[in-house]
């Protein structure tokens, strides 16, 4: 009996061919910015390619032929000026691969314009069956970074005095000159030479700056009125993602959520961890111990302490929301929507359409909400806190929350924690990629993968 053919590893080398082919065929004039030595095997960090402004519209075309070979956009960052992050993500078995490509059509730091993309495109060359920066350009540019941050390695040090030793004195003193003024340029070329650069780069950090202000003032305040009104639309739409855990005590939470971290990793710029409300200052340390023992208050005192709570969660999103403007993971063990299961535990005994109506209320941008889910014998086994019977009406409860709430997902956790960690970070992917087909279709043609609402939330909902 022949065997079933092996699913083929898509690898990030198969990745970075098709995305270099597939700019190739859009006519997207673009370049490898630098770091291409180990490409398209390797990906040290994020792929930063300098595409032409006009050509910016054609990036559609592109991600729709990844998409079309299962390599999906999960993130968008508008990260500064003309500057975008395009997260894009693909599964081989259960291991999710997420490679960053940073597309620029200008350089830009700190409100300060430093080179066009058409200067950047400026001599590009071919390498290895794609496109990089002349090395005129990448001299300029990497004199630019370091001297902005003011901080250079022994092995950056290197490489721009091999840049130099390339180029030629002659050459290598005009980029400088060009950059930094004729005097300076030649006591940068100097210092490279010296291996004392490190050095003299806090002073030639404000040299460029001045020289920049200098040339064009107007471009620096338009720059930075473009740059409050990026973040003022990254508020209101921010990039990051509500993640919330709900289930029993015994269910798994603190498992899969500290397991799945590294699969969502490089999605998000940062990654923050609260239990069931954000708090200003130092989470509390101490956890609750057997809290369905607990009497439960009184009906007045009940309601009195569920509108303080409403209050509090209310609070707490000041410190969550710039967080996720920010591009974080924030991912709580918990949150207000335990209550309208697990009253038990929050000694609550008012009315339950008050918690109805107060959910409706909670601050939460876009959540998406993991309802871990195991048979009762498998949860008391593992956590004796809460007799068979109620964890069997507490497990109804929580899945009626995934019929009741749109991006609610159930994840069943009396699996291989391998494949509840793949159903985790599935549920995740497909709400990103979701997300990206709505906010970005400018970007991201929903040809071949568009859904309905409905189906989406029916989709979610068989995950795990």
């Amino acid at each position: 009996m022949a065997s079933a053919p092996t699913a083929r590893v898509r690898t990030i080398g198969d990745f970075v061919r098709l995305l270099f082919s597939a700019l190739d065929h859009a006519a997207v004039r673009y370049c490898v910015l630098h770091g291409w030595e180990e490409l398209p095997e390797k990906v040290s960090s994020d792929l930063d390619l300098v595409v032409h402004p006009e050509d910016f519209p054609k990036l559609q075309t592109v991600f729709s032929e990844l998409a079309s070979a299962e390599y999906k956009c999960i993130q968008c960052r508008h990260y500064a000026g003309r500057s975008y992050r395009f997260d894009f993500a693909w599964f081989d078995g259960k291991h999710l691969h997420v490679v960053g490509v940073d597309c620029i059509s200008e350089y830009r730091y700190a409100g300060m314009i430093l080179r066009s993309g058409e200067d950047l495109l400026t001599g590009r060359r071919q390498h290895n069956g794609f496109w990089i920066a002349s090395l005129n350009q990448v001299f300029a540019y990497l004199l630019m970074k370091k001297t902005l941050k003011a901080a250079i390695s022994p092995a950056q040090l290197g490489e721009l005095q091999d840049m130099v030793a390339e180029l030629g004195s002659e050459r290598s003193l005009s980029i400088a000159s060009e950059v930094f003024g004729e005097k300076a340029g030649a006591q940068v070329i100097a210092a490279i030479a010296a291996k004392s650069l490190p050095v003299f780069l806090p002073k030639l950090r404000a040299l460029l700056r001045r020289t920049v202000l200098k040339r064009d003032p107007w471009s620096y305040l338009r720059s930075h009125a473009d740059e409050q009104l990026r973040m003022i639309k990254r508020w209101f739409r921010p990039t990051g993602l509500f993640l919330i855990a709900l289930g029993p005590d015994g269910v798994g939470k603190s498992t899969v959520l500290a397991g799945v971290v590294d699969n969502l990793r490089p999605a998000f710029r940062e990654i923050y961890f609260f239990h069931y409300r954000a708090r200003f200052g130092q989470q509390p340390t101490t956890p609750v111990t057997d809290p369905h023992a607990v009497v439960p208050r009184g009906r007045v005192l009940s309601i009195a302490r569920v509108l303080l709570l409403f209050c509090q969660f209310w609070m707490g999103y000041l410190v969550v929301r710039p967080k996720l403007a920010r591009s974080g993971l924030v991912i709580f063990d918990r949150y207000f929507h335990d209550l309208l299961v697990d009253h038990w535990r929050y000694r609550y005994s008012g009315p339950k359409w008050l918690l109805s109506l107060l959910v409706k209320f909670i601050p939460a941008k876009d959540p998406l909400l993991l309802v871990l889910d195991a048979d009762e014998t498998v949860i008391y086994a593992r956590k004796q806190d809460i007799p068979v019977e109620r964890l069997r009406v507490l497990r109804q409860g929580y899945q009626g929350l995934v019929g009741n709430s749109s991006g609610a997902v159930l994840i069943r956790t009396d699996q291989e924690l391998d494949d509840t960690l793949a159903a985790v970070t599935k549920a995740v992917y497909q709400h990103l990629q979701s997300r990206c087909y709505v906010r970005y279709p400018e970007w991201i043609k929903k040809k071949g993968t568009e859904t309905s609402a409905g189906a989406k939330a029916v989709l979610l909902k068989k995950v795990g």
